[in-house]
């Protein structure tokens, strides 16, 4: 399998929307940070530490027919349990880890199914402060994408799975 390395850096302003500030305004407040499905909004004061858990559910049904194959999928489920660690080494600058558990099923139209479960692929990467403008802060993110996850999973009979049960990508990100 071919393995490809991909560096990235984003501007988290544009993806989280830049952060307004205001003389009201605390972490404090229930608003004080993004939804916990928003990634990267935020960074931590020297020597701070939080942990997140975040549960997604997924169902998918209602293909009814696919023309020109011999069977198809006709419905999947999949849980996934996702667990974030972040620490700020400095003020300017946050270290974030994330790692995820997937339980995933799937039936086929010619009454088979397929099941996969374990653990994901995990991403490490840091969120650095450029700076504030009046009530603007901007964070540039680099990360890099682990490929920890199997991509070697096999159905109950002996063959390789497809793509969209594996539980990790096979890529370096």
């Amino acid at each position: 399998m071919k393995k490809t390395l991909t560096a990235t850096l984003t501007l988290t302003s544009l993806l989280a929307g830049i952060s307004k500030t205001s003389a009201h305004w605390t972490s404090a407040r229930p608003d004080g940070h993004a939804p916990i499905g928003v990634m990267g909004d935020h960074q931590h004061k020297k020597g701070d530490w939080m942990a997140s858990y975040r549960y997604m559910d997924m169902e998918m049904e209602g293909m009814d027919s696919a023309p020109g194959y011999m069977m198809y999928p006709t419905d999947m489920d999949m849980e996934m349990h996702m667990l974030g660690l972040m620490f700020a080494s400095s003020d300017k600058l946050t270290w974030l880890l994330m790692a995820n558990h997937q339980d995933k099923a799937m039936d086929m139209s010619n009454g088979s199914s397929m099941h996969s479960k374990g653990w994901g692929d995990v991403s490490f990467g840091g969120m650095y402060n450029l700076g504030s403008w009046g009530e603007e802060t901007i964070f540039a993110t680099l990360g890099l994408g682990l490929p920890t996850g199997s991509t070697d999973e096999k159905s109950s009979a002996g063959a390789q799975l497809p793509y969209g049960m594996l539980l990790g990508s096979g890529t370096w990100d």
